[in-house]
């Protein structure tokens, strides 16, 4: 009952995921090769540093809401998920803002240090400020809090439909690195009425039925404030492997090699989307579990979907491996060539992240985000030591390289903190 429930969820929130990648790699498709390569990388690293900044500054509210809001409700206080929800937005919301002043003021700097002309100053400066448009992320929190999987998957789909429309219009009316840029801004605007349109609805229907007329408080701020503390610095950290090595590659290579290798880390981010809607589903049900004291079948149900899930990406690899390079120089030209050897380590990595994800599920339910961050901060540690002594022989596919050992001694540690402090050792 409990795989069938996973995997009912799962395809639901698939569709969201995989519908919205797909589209994304048909906007993608339009973009690098109607910048061309040089054009496209300047637009992946202003795109990186908006991420960087977004990633620092983004307390990532929705986990904890998760975590907490699924003790409320079991714990028979309904009536203080308002609170929690409040306090968690107002969060989200403070954080964008700070993060996008310190993008704006910082943008010239960056500028100057990547030797990019001083015309596209402006350009930068407009994508960080947009930062303060994924202020309404609490919106994960509440769907999935509340198992609306197939609203998420519709919100996904549209927010990727309205971005591949933007494109086309811009592909046939304005092709030029300012008119996408203005298109992707303009579709985070969107995503950001349909995703406050979409938390407001749930929040509405769900509680209605709870009586929120009193002064109800949140009890546990302290454990709160610790958890979305820690796993802030945990995604912080994180963040430096998802983000230095294009960093990297723009100051010391050319433009190329960041299009080159950012469109290797797309296609592998296609596969890697996989993870995105496994974390959705598995993490509400690992914390129900571990919520009604069932450890054992908490165990058992994270191996058999580790399982699965490794047979899957080893196909999906195989796949890529036997048409990746046709399908890359057909669609997007001879120019990427090298963009599939890269992928051929990056996806390596994708392949023990994916395989593996039900893990990081298991220490956040369980409360592990301090022994979490730690983790992250010993394999980040790995990943620049990797990366920083094969940059400059290997180039890009130092970066795929250092993914590949990064992943692996994430899965090593975590596996050893979860046995250490013996997570399913009790309970049914």
């Amino acid at each position: 009952m409990l795989l069938k429930t996973f995997f009912n969820n799962f395809f639901t929130a698939s569709k969201g995921e995989v519908g919205a990648s797909i589209l994304n790699v048909i906007s993608l498709m339009i973009l690098a090769r109607a910048l061309g390569i040089e054009k496209f990388g300047i637009y992946v690293l202003f795109y990186s540093y908006h991420d960087v900044l977004n990633r620092i500054f983004n307390f990532q509210t929705w986990q904890a809401y998760i975590k907490f809001g699924t003790e409320v409700l079991d714990g028979k206080e309904p009536e203080r998920i308002k609170s929690l929800f409040t306090a968690c937005f107002l969060i989200d919301a403070a954080s964008m803002i700070l993060s996008a002043i310190v993008a704006v003021v910082g943008s010239k700097y960056f500028i100057y240090a990547f030797s990019i002309d001083n015309e596209y100053l402006f350009l930068l400066q407009m994508i960080s400020f947009s930062i303060i448009f994924y202020a309404a992320e609490m919106y994960i929190g509440v769907l999935r809090i509340f198992n609306e999987y197939a609203l998420q998957a519709k919100v996904q789909i549209s927010i990727a439909c309205a971005r591949l429309l933007l494109f086309i219009f811009t592909y046939l009316f304005y092709p030029s690195l300012e008119g996408f840029v203005y298109a992707t801004i303009f579709s985070a605007l969107i995503g950001l009425g349909l995703k406050s349109i979409a938390a407001y609805s749930v929040m509405k229907s769900k509680t209605a039925s709870i009586d929120l007329s009193g002064s109800y408080r949140y009890k546990s701020w302290k454990r709160l404030a610790g958890f979305i503390f820690y796993n802030n610095l945990d995604v912080t950290v994180r963040m430096i492997t998802r983000q230095i090595d294009v960093l990297v590659l723009g100051r010391l290579f050319s433009i190329e090699v960041v299009g080159a290798y950012k469109l290797a880390v797309h296609i592998g981010s296609i596969f890697g989307k996989l993870a995105h809607p496994i974390f959705q589903v598995f993490y509400p049900e690992l914390t129900r579990l571990f919520s009604q004291n069932k450890n054992i079948l908490a165990k058992e149900f994270a191996v058999k979907i580790c399982s699965y899930l490794l047979v899957f990406m080893l196909f999906c690899y195989f796949c890529y491996f036997m048409f990746g390079k046709y399908l890359i120089l057909n669609v997007f030209g001879e120019s990427y060539e090298s963009t599939f050897y890269i992928g051929l380590l990056y996806l390596a990595s994708i392949v023990i992240a994916v395989s593996v994800t039900p893990m990081s599920s298991i220490t956040m339910a369980k409360g592990l985000v301090k022994k979490a961050f730690y983790n992250q901060v010993i394999v980040t540690a790995l990943f620049l030591i990797v990366f920083g002594l094969t940059v400059r022989p290997l180039g890009a596919y130092s970066a795929g390289l250092a993914h590949i050992v990064f992943n692996l001694s994430w899965a090593c540690l975590t596996i050893y903190t979860i046995k250490k402090h013996k997570v399913f050792s009790y309970g049914n």
